[in-house]
């Protein structure tokens, strides 16, 4: 993704791609009006930077369900987020976690420097996972108490015998 510098007079975000080569196109977004250390956090600016590059990833990484989170830097590559490395990825829609928004952070445009990251919420079916986890963490530790307990005390009972 590549942020350009535009003209003052141009007030709206437009998405372009180059297209040369269709399977190596690469998305590039056109923000007008922003500066060094801007915090795009809950901004429909963000929120299309993040959907552009859910399209992208999704074609360019072959994934088979909906892409819900690209996060990442200016530092990650095409192939870096469909491999998870560098810190960069992205997460596909799954019954375990949802996004309730996108952060961007710009550091500087020229050249386009920044983060994106995803606003991450859990399912009730992963709250349910987890506690399910936890009990039966304990189930297990309470039952090797016990049993460390019942066989002492059968250990004493006949070594008296």
């Amino acid at each position: 993704l590549a942020v350009l510098p535009s003209s003052a007079s141009d007030a709206a975000a437009t998405v372009l791609v180059d297209s040369k080569e269709p399977e190596l196109a690469s998305p590039q977004l056109r923000l007008s009006g922003l500066s060094a250390n801007v915090s795009l956090q809950g901004n429909s600016g963000c929120d299309l930077i993040e959907s552009v590059l859910q399209s992208y990833i999704k074609d360019r990484c072959g994934a088979d369900h909906e892409v819900t989170c690209v996060f990442g830097s200016q530092d990650c590559s095409a192939d870096d987020i469909c491999n998870l490395r560098k810190g960069c990825g992205y997460v596909v829609d799954n019954p375990f976690m949802k996004f309730t928004g996108y952060s961007c952070k710009m550091t500087a445009l020229v050249p386009p420097q920044g983060t994106v990251s995803c606003d991450i919420a859990l399912t009730p079916a992963a709250i349910g996972l987890i506690v399910a986890a936890i009990l039966g963490c304990c189930g297990c530790c309470l039952g090797c108490c016990c049993c460390r307990r019942r066989r002492s005390a059968r250990q004493d009972f006949l070594t008296r015998a």
